[in-house]
């Protein structure tokens, strides 16, 4: 568990039972809303319906909760120890993140960040070499975060979905590890 020193107090945690769970779905789907208009016709509505379905993310990782003072769950994210079986653009020995997602109202709190730490302090627990993670370009207020967190772009992780480049980031949690390919000068 993670408490974050920015106001107000958050705890990270892993959620437990089925309505956090259902409450990280409404969440993810809450912070994602602002950005329907970036895509082509009718994509917006079949991804607006993955984003509340927490069921396969619970059985492939771990779904964590940013909770607020009050006992709000004000953001979420789900850690993947491994990368999935089909994600053959990862290291077998990454751990990855998906889905940061953060209530509007509390964007700019500290809340990604101490998710973020979360994911990071989990997978150097657990041995990995890299923390992975995929975004799309116009998600420049997370690209930024990502980046202070000492994530460089990974080019082996940009992939195309719909009519979106999801592109890579990786944070090196082990010296062992040879850096991300080359890096961009641009955010994307």
């Amino acid at each position: 568990m993670r408490t974050a020193s920015h106001r107000p107090k958050i705890l990270v945690r892993q959620a437990i039972t089925p309505e956090e769970q259902a409450e990280a779905g409404r969440v993810t789907e809450e912070a994602y809303r602002e950005f329907a208009h970036k895509f082509e016709p009718g994509e917006w509505e079949d991804y607006a319906k993955t984003l509340p379905e927490v069921q396969s993310r619970i059985e492939q990782g771990v779904l964590l909760l940013a909770i607020d003072d009050d006992g709000r769950i004000v953001g979420t994210v789900t850690f993947y120890p491994e990368p999935a079986p089909a994600s053959t653009h990862w290291r077998p020995d990454d751990a990855t993140m998906r889905f940061l997602a953060v209530r509007p109202s509390y964007r700019n709190r500290g809340v990604a960040r101490a998710l973020v730490q979360e994911c990071i302090e989990r997978a150097r627990a657990l041995g990995k070499n890299r923390l992975a993670l995929q975004t799309t370009t116009h998600m420049t207020g997370a690209i930024e975060m990502y980046r202070r967190s000492g994530f460089l772009r990974d080019i082996y992780g940009d992939q195309t979905w719909g009519s979106f480049l999801l592109v890579g980031f990786a944070l090196v949690l082990d010296n062992r590890t040879p850096p991300p390919a080359p890096v961009e000068q641009n955010p994307a």
